[in-house]
């Protein structure tokens, strides 16, 4: 293959959509770099030697026009001058083209230290191997690098190009700053400091140290966790070793932020993926060994008393199996990843197991617990739950043992106003454990020098919490997310940038010393924007635009079933594809027909109204519709941060099991025909169905049912449409005032009444009009009540 070809395929494996918002490292080895060549199907009939080798020889000719006598750096820099290319001789060009190039800087360390004993990585032994490695397959000589002529730069470029010209939609490439010692080889050798492999092994490790998520855990933590484990669990080089036990080192440092990384998007779950040889080929396997969660200590003020009721809340965000119990309690998802209060009392550490479902929780012991409000974390506001860090305004608690007290004394008397400091003794509230020393304070000022849990970061941070996300920084317009600044003081000034026009916008705080800004409702679908405070920024965000038109979806997106629901390959014989049965016999069905097909016109006209109609219930709808496929956890998450725009307070409260209500509507959206749900599958697939149009029972006119994916826009078209064909629209809401939990969307009925014919012609015109499948002739209800198995079968 030509070069060209190897750079797309080297720059697909390492940069695609599996990898949005996620750091990407150039490690590849010689073996990724054959295995990426096989998904050409350019080397079926070829050995692994010789894949590679017609890898090495499409580096030796490099681009097209490239100078025969060049270095290395040479050939990085002609790509480099070529990056504005959209095609070279007929080949797209994807990727940067230095792509392929770079990742020769990278592989020569990976082949010279790939055992568990090495040299300690150093700058100046980084081009011994490179060099070695370049001579051994005849490529050009890497010369030396210096201020005056370096590669800085290109990687530079690979970085604005990943994170401004793509958007971090295929991955987020990082380019460090080293000191002058490691300014030129530091790069390629922060690449490689840790492999993939191990990558994927971390969360096996953390569990096997003992490690629970969402925990503050120090850099001396991770290094004593680093030096029981890097070789022997994760199987990593000796000498990058050396780096992280030394606090200072540069390398060291990069190898922690992965580490921290990692253990940041963990949950809590091991999935260990296995190879498991056979005759024919590898089959990978995943082995999944359970779920470990955190307690948070929370409280509660008896108003009567005056007494603090002690418990646990557990914070997972993984799907909460309904039958989940902790010591005999019953542990239920509330809101936002919490669960309910779990009456166990003061404790000071705790280890329950669930072993029917798998899950561990476990309550870390410490001296020092810091408590916010839980209105903070939308949750009651009548508890206080704890939590790792400092907040520069809310009202907090803290909990110390008594060997503490002065310590937190001396800091407590920094505090000026409007800041407040005070303890709370036993004289001011009972259930203060023996032991320990209760305060109350806010607006801190200053951290406590050598205490992690009591430090106050300065660095500020924009995050987005909530809303519906329909892809990688795209939000749906009806459920946007709120803008959190992490660290922040209230006083702020958050704007948005538009990408169109430069026109800024100050967003307003949600409260008074809040540290939450709405985004406002003015967005409207198709912008695209920045969050900015200073010289921090977002990367662009997006409100999603496309219609149900643009959107295409049609029932090819629909697997086919047999009669007992299982998905079949086959066109052949009958079978079932979203709401309709193919290759059926439907002459049976004449005997039901006149209840869907009545031989009189309605005596009444309704006379319809688009104030009936609800945009909020379909939000959940129009977030299938857009995403086209889901799984179930794509719809979990969705309901629930509709959810919480929509109910104050916890489903507890109501008596209202969360996880059973979410599985409950998945299910109802399944049997009115909205969409495909894949019970049996293992990534439990959601396919959104077309827009269909069927009949229902009627005694008088014509009835029809609109079922299927739909939008916004889609919806003022069924009005406008209607409108023009004399037809009514009848909105009924299928869940009441009195249970704004249950997330369904509106039913909608087409009616024919007053019309001669008694409006055949009028529904087949306003299905076609609008592109909805309508097949009056069928009555899919029968089809499908007939071809499906019974309870005997």
């Amino acid at each position: 293959m030509k070069y060209l070809e190897w750079n797309n395929l080297i720059g697909n494996h390492l940069f695609n959509e599996h990898m949005a918002g996620r750091e990407v490292y150039l490690f590849l080895t010689k073996q990724d770099i054959v295995q990426a060549g096989r998904v050409s199907g350019n080397f079926n009939n070829r050995n692994d030697v010789e894949v590679w080798n017609d890898f090495i020889q499409a580096i030796r000719s490099g681009l097209p026009g490239e100078p025969l006598k060049t270095d290395y750096l040479g050939k990085l820099e002609y790509s480099l001058a070529r990056v504005n290319y959209l095609t070279i001789d007929g080949i797209k060009i994807l990727y940067p083209l230095y792509l392929s190039y770079l990742i020769l800087t990278v592989l020569p360390v990976l082949k010279v230290e790939d055992s568990h004993t090495g040299d300690t990585l150093r700058a100046n032994n980084y081009y011994p191997h490179v060099r070695n490695f370049l001579t051994a397959n005849r490529l050009p000589e890497l010369p030396n690098l210096n201020q005056a002529r370096n590669w800085n730069h290109i990687w530079q470029h690979l970085a604005t190009w990943a994170n401004q010209v793509k958007k971090t939609d295929l991955g987020i490439f990082q380019v460090r700053n080293f000191s002058p010692g490691w300014k030129y080889a530091g790069l390629p050798l922060s690449q490689c400091l840790i492999d993939p492999k191990a990558l994927k092994r971390l969360p096996e490790v953390f569990l096997k140290q003992g490690l629970t998520p969402n925990c503050l855990i120090t850099d001396t933590e991770w290094r004593t966790i680093l030096e029981k484990t890097w070789v022997r669990d994760l199987k990593q080089r000796l000498g990058v070793l050396e780096h992280i036990r030394h606090e200072d080192d540069e390398m060291g440092k990069v190898v922690l932020d992965i580490v921290k990384h990692v253990y940041g998007i963990w949950h809590g779950e091991n999935r260990v993926e296995e190879d498991e040889v056979s005759i024919s080929s590898p089959v990978s396997r995943t082995r999944k060994t359970g779920i470990r969660a955190r307690l948070f200590l929370s409280f509660k003020i008896e108003k009567s008393t005056f007494d603090l009721k002690w418990g646990c809340r557990m914070y997972s965000q993984h799907d909460y199996p309904e039958d989940l119990l902790f010591g005999e309690m019953c542990c239920r998802e509330v809101r936002e990843n919490w669960s309910n209060q779990l009456e166990f009392g003061f404790l000071e550490k705790v280890s329950f197991k669930d072993t029917v479902n798998k899950w561990e929780v476990v309550l870390p012991e410490k001296d020092l617990r810091l408590f916010i409000g839980g209105a903070t974390l939308n949750l009651n506001s009548d508890f206080w739950i704890e939590t790792d860090q400092l907040n520069r305004i809310s009202p907090m608690r803290l909990l110390c043992k008594n060997n503490h007290r002065e310590v937190i004394e001396i800091w407590g008397s920094h505090f000026q106003p409007p800041g407040s400091f005070k303890e709370l003794t036993r004289h001011d509230f009972g259930g203060i454990p023996e032991g320990w020393s209760l305060f109350e304070f806010q607006y801190p000022k200053e951290s406590i020098e050598g205490n992690p849990f009591m430090y106050l970061p300065t660095i500020k941070k924009i995050l987005l919490v909530g809303g519906v996300k329909i892809g990688y920084r795209t939000y749906q317009k009806g459920c946007l997310p709120e803008v959190y600044i992490e660290n922040g003081d209230g006083n702020e000034t958050v704007l948005i940038e538009m990408t169109s026009g430069h026109i800024n916008v100050e967003l307003h705080r949600k409260a008074a010393g809040d540290t939450r800004w709405p985004l406002p409702d003015s967005l409207q679908p198709g912008d695209e924007f920045w969050i900015s405070i200073g010289d921090e920024k977002t990367f662009p965000l997006k409100i999603a635009a496309e219609t149900l038109d643009a959107l295409k979806i049609d029932n090819s997106l629909c697997p086919k079933r047999n009669c007992y629901g299982k998905v079949v390959e086959t066109e052949s014989g009958s079978f079932v594809q979203g709401s309709l049965v193919q290759g059926f016999d439907f002459t049976r069905q004449h005997i039901y027909k006149h209840h869907f097909q009545p031989g009189q016109r309605a005596s009444t006209v309704y006379e319809p109204s688009k104030d009936a109609y609800t945009p909020g219930n379909d939000l959940l709808l129009e977030f299938l519709t857009r995403k086209k496929t889901a799984h179930s956890g794509d719809f979990f998450e969705a309901f629930e941060h509709i959810l919480s725009r929509k109910i104050a307070g916890e489903l507890d409260e109501v008596g209202v099991n969360l996880t059973s209500l979410k599985r409950q509507v998945l299910n109802w959206y399944d049997f009115l025909g909205y969409i495909d749900f894949d019970y049996q599958s293992k990534n439990k697939q959601i396919v959104a169905n077309p827009a269909q149009l069927f009949l229902i029972p009627t005694n008088s006119g014509r009835k029809a049912f609109l079922t299927g994916a739909r939008t916004p826009d889609f919806v003022e078209m069924v009005f406008e449409k209607s409108g023009q064909l004399d037809l009514q629209i009848e909105i009924v809401p299928q869940a009441g005032s009195n249970k704004p939990w249950v997330l369904m969307p509106d039913t909608i009925i087409v009616e024919a009444r007053n019309l001669p014919g008694y409006g055949m012609a009028e529904l087949k015109a306003f299905a076609k009009d609008l592109n909805i499948y309508f097949d009056p002739e069928h009555i899919a209800q029968w089809g499908l009540l007939n071809f499906s198995a019974g309870i005997d079968e």
